[in-house]
């Protein structure tokens, strides 16, 4: 059989096979549109490394998350996303960053509630992605349920750390 390992291949391995990731690389614009999305499946993934960092790290931390960390990502993918309904090459069709980037949205999101209502702009994507049929039918399932119920804020409404249970 064949063995497909490490989440960023896995993805484009399964994106080629649906249709959400360019099959060849013929030209120079599909050679651009490769690059955007490994661009922007690469600054998803330094979001998720800060969203990480914040959930395991202790309240000082958690307070730099929140107060500095988190902002130049989410305004570098405002910037990203423009006035374009996705994040994808063109603007127009989904590719597989614009799940990976909408799941690091919604992890930052509950990690520092009342993020998004700052950044209006990918508010409104992030609603577009949850509202697809099999999105929605997975956010409503039981077994995303179970997978994130360890998801805790890092921070208040309020803008104060949670401590974590060890601090506790």
């Amino acid at each position: 059989g064949r063995h497909v390992t490490q989440t960023a291949s896995l993805l484009r391995y399964v994106g080629r096979r649906i249709g959400l990731y360019p099959n060849s690389v013929k030209s120079s614009e599909d050679i651009l549109s490769c690059h955007r999305i490994d661009m922007l499946i690469a600054a998803a993934d330094e979001l998720r490394d800060t969203n990480y960092g914040a959930a395991w790290g202790m309240s000082g931390m958690r307070m730099h998350y929140a107060k500095t960390s988190i902002h130049p990502h989410m305004a570098n993918f405002t910037r990203l996303l423009g006035d374009n309904e996705c994040f994808s090459p063109g603007g127009v069709a989904l590719s597989v960053a614009d799940f990976t980037v909408y799941d690091t949205l919604v992890v930052a999101e509950k990690q520092c509630p009342g993020v998004l209502a700052k950044y209006p702009t990918l508010a409104r994507f992030v609603e577009r992605i949850a509202a697809r049929p099999g999105i929605a039918k997975w956010n409503t399932s039981e077994m995303k349920g179970k997978m994130t119920a360890e998801q805790q804020p890092v921070v208040q409404p309020d803008g104060s750390a949670v401590k974590p249970e060890w601090e506790m």
